[in-house]
């Protein structure tokens, strides 16, 4: 549904590409690395809430697109709701590390 009414979404850069790029970079030492599982519940209204705080939605879709999108958001809704709610289940990655001091050139001053 993003890629479709958001032209910015597919920029976005997804965090699995970013914590690769970072494993294989050089100058990083004490890396550490961590996962956290979590669920968020939202009724409807904190749902587009939830959509609209991005900006991929708010700035990616063109006002002439919000009323699709939000009729689409709605649609999605009401399929997965259960008891009023719907369930987005997250996984946040943690990466962090130490940069290597530069190493001063060996050559002449």
């Amino acid at each position: 549904m993003l890629n479709r009414h958001s032209t910015e979404y597919r920029q976005v850069a997804r965090s699995w590409e970013v914590i690769a790029r970072l494993r294989v970079q050089p100058g990083l030492r004490a890396r550490r690395e961590a996962e956290f599982h979590t669920c968020n519940r939202w009724i409807l209204a904190g749902l587009f809430g939830r959509a609209y705080s991005s900006s991929y939605v708010v700035h990616g879709i063109p006002d002439q697109e919000k009323p699709a999108f939000d009729a689409a958001l709605g649609d999605l809704f009401a399929r997965h709701q259960r008891a009023g709610l719907v369930e987005f289940a997250y996984l946040t990655q943690v990466i962090a590390f130490q940069l290597e001091e530069p190493r001063e050139s060996a050559g002449p001053r």
